[in-house]
């Protein structure tokens, strides 16, 4: 359950699950926003979908699910209400959560065995991890996703290409389309990059803004048109991608695509995606990481500021562009 990247991020333990025990089963639970990328993990055996928009009824249909299953483990992925209570409602003996200085919402009432209490700045994804340490469940040296993704959403002509993520969840997370434009005439005039924009329906308003600012055959708009599978492939198949703390950061993760990160609200040291902590572009001013998505500053100056040539100077340092 949780968001697209909390999801990204715990795909990343069913293969290592597996390759301890092959011979065990596992049931993942999500909403249905995030269903298709589970659905494509070849390590789960069985998924189970909380129609989270039918309210009370879904919750009973979940309840009559799980009870028709036995579970010997369940894992409480996520800190809150809602993922403690259905743990809670899998009725299985080991129910695993966040030790009770880390989760929210009461979340560790519902359940009785807990992980070591871990710092807050530790990485989302060895926090994950840690509940597989707690089992003692060796660790292989390379995650495995367990997904296999095809590049065949665009075609070779499209070739080379490199993607901007528009948008994420939070506004405060959000840069403008003033920037965007900027580094897009850089990433137009300096390499021989065609240029792939992507996001969700949310981005249409500066998406249309980047498109009638520049006019050039080299830049596309994948903007709300992709699925979340499709947008797996384009992302693999880009030289890298860059955008700000967001789901297709963490899909980047997933298909080994380097994904440069603008950082402001949030904690690169708690969320950057795995694989691209040091892709990482930020200004260290006094309010940031705040982790809040409305901004009580200056002005969101923790993205504002964040310039295009500071972000075309990362990409050439770490020799994206040449």
């Amino acid at each position: 359950m949780g968001s697209l990247g909390d999801v990204a991020r715990g795909l990343s333990l069913p293969a290592r699950i597996k390759k301890n025990y092959p011979n065990c089963k596992i049931t993942w639970l999500v909403e249905p926003a995030c269903k298709s990328l589970v659905y494509a993990n070849k390590y789960i055996d069985q998924v189970l979908v909380f129609e989270r928009q039918n309210g009370i009824t879904a919750v009973f249909s979940l309840y009559k699910k799980l009870s028709e299953l036995n579970f010997d483990i369940t894992l409480d992925l996520q800190r809150h209400f809602k993922s403690g209570f259905f743990s809670w409602l899998s009725n299985s003996p080991r129910r695993i959560g966040f030790n009770p200085k880390n989760s929210k919402e009461l979340n560790y009432f519902f359940n009785n065995e807990f992980i070591p209490p871990k710092a807050a700045s530790l990485s989302k994804i060895e926090h994950y991890h840690c509940f597989l340490d707690h089992l003692e469940i060796v660790q292989d040296t390379k995650l495995d996703f367990g997904m296999e993704i095809s590049e065949e959403y665009l075609n070779k002509e499209c070739k080379p290409y490199v993607c901007l993520v528009l948008g994420s969840t939070w506004k405060t997370k959000d840069w403008n389309s003033e920037a965007y434009i900027k580094l897009i005439e850089k990433l137009l005039a300096k390499t021989s990059f065609k240029v792939f924009l992507l996001g969700s329906k949310d981005q249409e308003k500066i998406n249309q803004e980047i498109l009638n600012s520049l006019q050039a055959d080299t830049l596309n708009s994948l903007v709300g048109k992709t699925s979340i599978l499709e947008l797996c492939s384009v992302l693999k198949g880009a030289e890298f991608t860059i955008g700000p703390d967001s789901g297709p950061g963490h899909l980047c993760s997933i298909v080994e695509t380097p994904y440069v990160t603008l950082f402001g609200p949030t904690d690169p040291s708690r969320v950057c995606s795995y694989g691209n902590e040091h892709l990482v572009v930020k200004n260290d001013i006094f309010c940031s990481p705040c982790n809040k998505k409305v901004c009580y500053g200056p002005k969101n100056a923790c993205m504002r500021l964040i310039s295009s040539e500071l972000v075309f100077k990362k990409l050439e340092d770490e020799g994206l562009v040449k």
